[in-house]
């Protein structure tokens, strides 16, 4: 198949680009190219999707009518913008397009276990600039636009929802495995775990370090893996599946994660559950971004953002790795992108996949510096962490 991504420099793009690149299609990257480079073996064009002649390197110009033809085009894009000017470009040249949406468009997230058919964000007004018109309401309005442009028989919408694995950019899969891991090494090492927000060495204790969380154990939690998305992604192509899919994993309790988080870790330590009130009212933020402590929702409302139906995606072929092999995954990739190997470290997983290293809502640079990256990752540092827990434990 000849396949347009459109994208295709950052994770879950880079991914998508390398599934398709492995199963023998022609992949061509439409793209500015700054969050990183395509995967050797595919095309890249370059271009800025806010400008006029944006789709020039990948249409047909009026002399040379059959000079591009797609089998599929494949939209990460969270400007409506850039999916609308795409669809009046692409359209006449392209069999297919599926464009990867969001659990975010749903109006609501409150109910659990929702379907496709659960209702989405209305179009925003014309008059918002494109820029200010919010995450969700912007894919639920591509979406619509999608399935005007191509029709029902032509168009295919995923819906992912939190998406995790090595090489995560925004720290909220990679947080608790990380986080038992370095509270595992105790006295057997000085040596620093690559965290989102580590800023110095935590000093060797004489035993395992306890680890705060939420009180939240009823909390569900869902997170897909970045390669098992890409990998539904470009099935869902190679089919020609056509309707909405959510893609995540079934709910799992909070309790039940960290459970799997510390079993990978080797962590035996204690476990320190903290009021999620006395959290907040001590500066921790929930979900994502500093000093927060990821997959934690605080708002019973949004619990449901993380409780989705996704039978029709399981119908369809998608194939969700167990979370336990996530999260030992993250772990070594981790442990590369940190100082040298020891001899101590809680995880080894000699079977880990080495080669996934790297677009949940954003197009997170790909290649950039660990640190620059890990600057607005979610998550406590170590430092944090224990003043957090001494006033805890002195209240």
């Amino acid at each position: 198949m000849r396949i347009l991504v459109l994208g295709g420099t950052a994770w879950l793009g880079g991914e998508i680009v390398a599934v398709a690149l492995a199963s023998r299609h022609e992949v061509t990257c439409l793209a500015r190219g700054e969050s990183g480079r395509v995967p050797t073996g595919a095309r890249f064009v370059s271009a800025d999707r806010d400008q006029p002649d944006a789709y020039a390197g990948v249409v047909p110009s009026t002399s040379e009518p059959s000079a591009e033809r797609w089998d599929a085009v494949i939209d990460l894009s969270r400007s409506l913008d850039q999916v609308r000017a795409a669809l009046d470009a692409l359209e006449p040249h392209a069999d297919a397009y599926l464009f990867v949406s969001s659990t975010s468009a749903y109006a609501s997230q409150s109910e659990r276990n929702a379907d496709e058919d659960a209702t989405t964000f209305p179009d925003p007004d014309p008059a918002t600039p494109a820029a200010d018109v919010p995450y969700g309401v912007a894919k639920a309005a591509a979406e619509r636009a999608v399935l005007a442009a191509f029709g029902p028989d032509r168009s295919t919408v995923i819906r992912p929802g939190l998406i995790g694995g090595p090489g995560d950019p925004t720290g909220r899969s990679t947080y608790w495995p990380t986080r038992f891991a370095r509270a595992a090494e105790g006295a057997s090492t000085t040596t620093r775990v690559a965290h989102p927000s580590d800023d110095e060495r935590m000093p060797p204790t004489d035993a395992q370090r306890p680890v705060l969380v939420p009180a939240v154990p009823d909390l569900p939690t869902a997170l897909i893996d970045v390669r098992d998305l890409a990998q539904f992604i470009v099935t869902v192509v190679e089919r020609g599946i056509r309707g909405v899919f959510n893609a995540t994993s079934p709910a799992l309790l909070f309790s039940e994660h960290l459970a799997v988080a510390r079993q990978v870790a080797n962590h035996t330590g204690p476990v320190v559950e903290v009021d999620e009130s006395w959290l907040l009212d001590h500066g921790v933020s929930p979900w994502a971004g500093p000093r927060s402590l990821p997959l934690w929702i605080d708002d019973r409302e949004w619990w449901g953002m993380n409780d989705r139906d996704v039978a029709r995606a399981l119908e369809a072929g998608m194939q969700l790795r167990p979370l336990a092999d996530t999260l030992t995954d993250i772990l070594s990739a981790e442990w590369a992108a940190s100082s040298p190997p020891t001899t101590s470290r809680a995880v080894a997983s000699e079977d880990s996949d080495k080669d996934a290293d790297t677009d949940q809502d954003t197009d997170a640079e790909a290649d950039a510096d660990t640190t620059t990256r890990n600057n607005s990752r979610a998550a406590l540092s170590d430092a944090d962490e224990a003043q957090l827990l001494t006033t805890w434990g002195s209240r």
